[in-house]
């Protein structure tokens, strides 16, 4: 038995959370990056909490997209695991000559 998995989908979307996590990282080093000194002291302390509150939320957001791409990955690793042992288990129950039986017949 097999269990039907995209495998190519799951590695692409894994690499598609991983790309935006980078993006959001990026984005976050560039807001931490800002001078907010330069604004004058009137708008100062507002750009600073504008900077601090932004570079958090997209931080927090990064570390999501690298979890999903994680659970991705651990998914796709699971799955194939699985299957692979699962063929074996089946193919042990099996007449020898039949060893070498796939779903659709002799592989």
């Amino acid at each position: 038995m097999s269990i039907n998995v995209w495998f190519g989908e799951l590695a692409s979307a894994g690499r598609v959370w991983d790309d935006q996590a980078e993006t959001l990282g990026d984005a976050r080093r560039s807001l931490l990056s800002a001078d907010t000194s330069l604004l004058g002291p009137r708008v100062a302390a507002a750009a600073d909490e504008f900077v601090t509150r932004w570079s958090e939320r997209l931080g927090q957001l990064s570390d999501e997209a690298d979890a999903h791409a994680a659970a991705l990955a651990l998914a796709r690793s699971r799955f194939l695991v699985t299957d692979l042992d699962q063929v074996g288990s089946l193919q042990q129950l099996l007449p020898w000559t039949a060893r070498s039986a796939g779903p659709g017949g002799i592989w």
